[in-house]
């Protein structure tokens, strides 16, 4: 699927953040956390605003300081990561101060998997005479009988109307049910950092099934087709062809945009109207000079920086 390996945790990050968009403003988000002095870092502490009750399911398991666990969707959550996740929190409570100052009954655990940890929760029906309780789709309650309460979310179990992001953080998506689906969602959103990192990953994961596809999504056509008519409104896309200078910068643009979203050179082409050995050079260039700006790559285009 990918020459190099696939860095899951910073779109989980992203994907996160989105799925608990409504309690949000109430939440603090504290990614890679160091537990010690030494380095021992969680994936994400959240810590939840006093008084304040979460609205989302996936928050409403939430106390005050809630430790994050990620299994990419290769990993299997096992026992030895539970006791690891354990310590997380002990080490947590001992690491704040004086006494108690965070009470063991207001800390939370969350692993967040892509594959039902039946081996853990047999140990833990064994060892500790707890069961996990279904509480919403694809989300699991060990609320007593532990040190500190565990949450397990399947992602991949997940209600994907409700939480479009989280569910699809996969590699083996379908084209209209899950990328046509994320592709609408996206929409007026491509500024936004969080869903840009989450996009991009998901669309780098999913590569082939991209590239592979006879056809875009109607809504990814829809997201590109929107964006060709402004920069055509405004002259841009047949700069491009033109060779004038701005013209040429605001069509690399879109063009650089579609590349990152890995549209292969025929689609580009296709909905731009223009050649594949046209697209491609400008798509070289880019590649070549990645630090330069669109005007600067329109500059090379038309032979006026060497």
């Amino acid at each position: 699927m990918s020459e190099y390996k696939l860095q899951w945790h910073p779109a989980f990050q992203s994907a996160l953040q989105i799925e608990l968009a409504k309690d949000r403003p109430y939440l603090e988000f504290l990614p890679e956390y160091s537990l010690m002095r030494k380095p021992m870092q969680v994936d994400v502490l959240i810590r939840k605003k006093e008084g304040y009750s979460c609205q989302g399911k996936l928050a409403r398991f939430f106390r005050g300081h809630n430790i994050i666990e990620y299994k990419n969707p290769n990993d299997y959550f096992s026992v030895n990561d539970f006791y690891k996740i354990m310590s997380y929190a002990g080490n947590y409570q001992a690491e704040m101060g004086g006494s108690l100052s965070v009470r063991p009954d207001d800390i939370t655990l969350t692993v967040i998997c892509g594959r039902y940890p039946r081996e853990m929760l047999r140990h833990l029906r064994e060892r500790f005479a707890v069961r996990a309780r279904k509480a919403y789709k694809g989300i699991y309650y060990i609320e007593k009988g532990l040190l500190f309460p565990l949450q397990i979310v399947l992602n991949v179990s997940l209600d994907p109307e409700e939480f479009i992001w989280l569910s699809r953080l996969r590699s083996d998506l379908e084209m209209e049910r899950d990328i046509d689906v994320l592709a609408r969602e996206y929409r007026g959103r491509e500024k936004d950092p969080l869903y840009e990192t989450v996009m991009e990953f998901i669309t780098r994961a999913n590569r082939e099934r991209y590239e592979e596809a006879k056809g875009m999504c109607n809504a990814l056509r829809e997201l590109f087709a929107e964006e060709l008519k402004e920069a055509s409104e405004q002259g841009m896309a047949k700069g491009v062809a033109q060779g004038i200078s701005q013209g040429s910068a605001g069509g690399i643009g879109y063009i650089r945009s579609m590349y990152r979203h890995h549209l292969t050179v025929e689609k580009i082409a296709e909905l731009i109207d223009q050649s594949k050995e046209y697209v491609s050079g400008i798509i070289a260039l880019i590649t070549e000079y990645p630090a330069e700006d669109d005007i600067a790559i329109a500059r090379r285009l038309l032979g006026g920086s060497k």
